[in-house]
């Protein structure tokens, strides 16, 4: 009898882990199914993420461009302005030649007429 009642214990015990197992069989299927249906969002989140960060230097590179345009557009502009003051130099000079030309046309214009 004492060893009906350790089989009937084993046939319950046996079951009863049977049933656990089953249990942790399903919970493993229902959290693999969990992780296949959740695999795309997660893909989608990463992807999201992955746009942010390129935004971001895309903001950082647009900034930059400013100002690295804004410095190109002052240095071309020293330039052009260094340009044109060597620019009026030169005419100023030229100017000076045709003035000293004409007071001295005129001085021997003047010259002649007296004569």
């Amino acid at each position: 009898m004492l060893e009906e009642q350790d089989a009937e214990t084993e046939f319950i015990q046996l079951k009863e882990s049977f049933l656990t197992l089953t249990d942790a069989k399903i919970n493993i299927e229902k959290a693999k199914e969990q992780i296949k249906r959740l695999t795309p969002i997660n893909e989608i989140a990463q992807k999201l993420d992955n746009i942010q960060v390129d935004l971001l230097r895309l903001q950082e590179s647009k900034e930059t461009a400013v100002y690295w345009f804004a410095k190109k557009g002052v240095e071309l502009g020293e330039k052009e302005f260094e340009k044109s003051k060597e620019e009026l130099k030169g005419l100023n000079g030229e100017l000076e030649k045709l003035r000293t030309q004409h007071h001295h046309t005129r001085n021997l214009t003047c010259r002649f007429l007296k004569k």
